[in-house]
């Protein structure tokens, strides 16, 4: 009788630890069978809602209560996704790099490897994601190989690399690459990055058809672009002393890198991923408003002034900058405001929170 009540408390307290009514450190108490089999169901439901807190909660008592279960590898898969989801890279670490090292390469291994390289990157190791990137590409190249090839007559059913099909392995693939680009920006190897990001494009699967895994890699390849294309505005001006004429047509040109910044947003708003879509705004905005403060801090002039001589340049220049500044600004929204208005808007351009807060940056930065 002593061990049906036992059973009935540890499911009692499992489940009210993970609606977070209580939370106990996980190697308290006696294991059994019945909380492994309940943490686990709960912990299934829990991910299928994406109620990624409750499976954190959930899988972080089984993971180190029930070492010995059917379930343990793909617990720590689960679980490392739980806490990239809900901003906890430092935790996620340690549980997806269980999952990569226990499983064969799959669908959920390599989600799990890109994971993890972005784990990396939220956590400043950039040379441990570009290496992860790069080492995930040499697996995916292999999978692609083996999918390509003709089965051999007596082909094992049970291959890991075949259940991945080609198209998968090709948006797993230029994902790999897209993360190989951003550490390398991270790293200061724009020019690198470059590349990486030009094969990314490439190897993006066409097949896939207008499916969310699409969008987001179109999305996040647009996004990459814009950062690098905003990091190549930002080195002007180029040098710190300059003629009142050189320093016009440096933030000339800056301007009009920024004006082919733009270009680069509407290209991402037109993927149709929401993500994709508020971090190329965020970025766009960020690059007008570096332009703004930049004009605000014109150049030093060549040779020698007084005290006086040099107040009065400074504020004449700046004048004629914010000018200019704010031309480049009345462009980039014009352009912005005719994607929202015009006869061929698309609808989803019309209703576009991203797109209204681009917007509404260029007018705060031409007002001020």
């Amino acid at each position: 009788m002593w061990r049906w009540l036992l059973i009935a408390n540890l499911a009692w307290s499992s489940l009210a630890w993970a609606a977070g009514e209580t939370t106990p450190a996980s190697s308290i108490g006696p294991t059994s069978s019945a909380e492994a089999k309940i943490l686990w169901q709960d912990s299934t439901a829990a991910f299928q809602a994406e109620n990624y807190q409750k499976v954190a909660n959930l899988l972080s008592r089984y993971v180190d209560r029930y070492p010995g279960e059917a379930h343990y590898i793909q617990a720590h898969w689960w679980l490392g996704k739980a806490w990239y989801k809900l901003k906890s890279p430092e935790k996620a670490v340690a549980p997806l790099k269980y999952f990569i090292d226990e499983a064969r390469l799959t669908d959920e291994s390599a989600q799990a490897r890109l994971i993890l390289a972005r784990v990396e990157l939220a956590l400043r190791k950039n040379q441990e994601a570009y290496l992860l990137a790069r080492e995930t590409q040499e697996k995916l190249n292999g999978a692609l190989k083996v999918a390509e090839s003709p089965p051999p007559a007596e082909a094992p059913t049970g291959s890991s690399e075949r259940r991945m099909g080609k198209s998968l392995i090709k948006a797993h693939l230029s994902e790999a690459l897209l993360l190989e680009s951003e550490s390398l920006m991270a790293l200061g190897f724009d020019q690198r990055a470059r590349l990486a990001l030009d094969s990314a494009a490439k190897n993006l699967p066409q097949d896939l058809g207008k499916t969310p895994l699409l969008s987001a890699l179109q999305g996040e390849t647009k996004v990459t672009e814009l950062k690098l294309k905003l990091r190549d505005c930002a080195r002007y001006p180029t040098q710190e002393k300059m003629d009142e004429a050189q320093a016009q047509a440096q933030f000339q040109r800056r301007g009009s890198c920024l004006l082919e910044g733009t270009l680069l947003l509407k290209a991402t708003l037109e993927a149709g991923d929401p993500e994709a879509a508020d971090m190329a705004s965020f970025q766009a905005s960020q690059g007008f408003k570096l332009f703004h403060r930049a004009c605000d801090h014109p150049p030093a002039p060549l040779g020698k002034r007084t005290a006086v001589e040099k107040i009065k340049y400074e504020d004449e220049l700046k004048t004629l900058l914010k000018s200019d500044c704010d031309k480049t600004s009345m462009e980039a929204l014009t352009l912005a405001e005719g994607w929202r208005q015009g006869p061929q808007t698309r609808a989803d351009f019309k209703k576009s929170k991203a797109l209204a807060l681009f917007v509404d940056s260029l007018k705060t930065g031409v007002s001020n």
